[in-house]
């Protein structure tokens, strides 16, 4: 929670803003039956996801653990987000039409305690809609950059090393919590952005692993890092990213 508390404020300028939740919104709107709500969001941060499913006529409910992303959400989505834990929801039993989660089950540990209460606030036959995070082309200038940049401070901090988590865990975690799962991958999505872009990211902290770190592990790892950027010049580099939606189904 302290992580994102501590980004919140340059959390959209780093990953997309309402462009990425209009992004993810269109995939996920189609793969949820028309005229049926609510849609409760588990994780829903600065709440660009549940905007964009707002604007295409699905009534909305967020709940995330950090106060900071909420002060965000509630300014786009108005009094329908709540302070709380996926792994104790706040709602009743069978009171939910459908729920999504965005760039989240990574953080959950163990991640069955989280589906079961997804299956407890879920009405019969509802569905359980799981994004994943990006999977990076290997060609792509960038990636290994912040990969290598994550892994020095996962040597200095081991408690802030990163889970891998894919689309083929989270069905079978969520078969094991019986629900049925299906998957499938969104078009590549693109978007544009200079290595100097990516060095005031770092700067800034505006990734949870370097919230926090004292000034001396912050200039270990990130000097690194952001040399290797420069050396990528300055022109415009074009990223892609293909996505995953995971589809859990409840009985």
């Amino acid at each position: 929670m302290a992580l994102y508390d501590g980004i919140a404020d340059r959390y959209d300028a780093t990953r997309g803003g309402e462009r990425r939740g209009e992004d993810f919104a269109e995939q996920l709107h189609h793969r949820l039956p028309v005229g049926e709500g609510p849609i409760l969001e588990i994780g829903v941060g600065t709440g660009v996801v549940a905007l964009a499913l707002k604007r295409r006529g699905r009534p909305v409910l967020g709940l995330d653990v950090s106060a900071a992303m909420l002060g965000r959400a509630v300014g786009r989505l108005g009094p329908v987000v709540i302070q709380g834990d996926g792994c104790q929801l706040p709602v009743k039993r069978e009171s939910v039409a459908h729920a999504v989660s965005v760039w989240v089950l990574q953080h959950i540990d163990p991640p069955h305690v989280l589906l079961s209460e997804v299956a407890r606030v879920l009405r019969p036959g509802g569905r359980y809609l799981v994004c994943p995070t990006n999977r990076i082309p290997e060609d792509d200038p960038i990636e290994p950059i912040l990969v290598e940049l994550l892994r020095q401070i996962e040597q200095r901090d081991p408690t802030r090393r990163r889970r891998e988590v894919g689309a083929a865990q989270i069905s079978r975690w969520g078969q094991e919590c019986g629900f049925t799962a299906e998957v499938a991958t969104f078009t590549s999505r693109e978007w544009r952005t200079t290595p100097e872009e990516q060095i005031q990211a770092i700067r800034d902290r505006a990734y949870p692993a370097l919230v926090g770190l004292d000034d001396a592990t912050f200039q270990a790892a990130s000097g690194p890092a952001i040399e290797a950027l420069r050396a990528l010049g300055a022109d415009p580099i074009t990223r892609y990213a293909e996505l995953d939606v995971v589809t859990l189904r409840r009985p």
